[in-house]
């Protein structure tokens, strides 16, 4: 049974062509070996997922596997799906940045704890009261 946010779904998706993007999205795939899933499909299948609001990959996998519509509009047959390490190979391979990082990781530098059980003598305490009493007496 159809509700009325799924038309929508519909006409947004099955309507828009998306067959342009598949000679931009292709080029860092090889030609040779295992015949890889279509990148159109899957790039088409992120704006779905994002359209639906759905919160992370491994949920969006369940929910094409779940509801064949959703398989439907993205491109691939009901029974046939991508699972998790295709999208995110996918995410992999259109990443243009050659760090894996939106930000280079800040780390602080680390402070030395001085240990609760064994303490430094505080020589400087001691040398000031020793000194002062050696003032004292001459």
């Amino acid at each position: 049974m159809l509700l009325a946010k799924d038309w929508t779904f519909i006409e947004k998706f099955w309507l828009v062509d998306l067959s342009g993007t598949a000679s931009v999205l292709s080029r860092q795939y090889a030609n040779r070996g295992i015949k890889a899933t279509d990148p159109a499909d899957l790039f088409r299948s992120c704006l779905l997922m994002l359209q639906v609001g759905c919160p992370c990959v491994t949920a969006w996998v369940d929910e094409l596997r779940r509801v064949p519509l959703y398989a439907i509009i993205s491109g691939f047959l009901p029974g046939n799906t991508p699972g998790v390490g295709t999208f995110y190979d996918f995410f992999t391979r259109r990443w243009l940045s050659a760090s894996p990082h939106l930000t280079a990781p800040v780390k602080p530098k680390r402070k030395k704890r001085l240990s609760i059980r064994h303490p430094k003598p505080d020589t400087t305490y001691r040398r000031e009261r020793f000194g002062q009493e050696r003032g004292k007496a001459a």
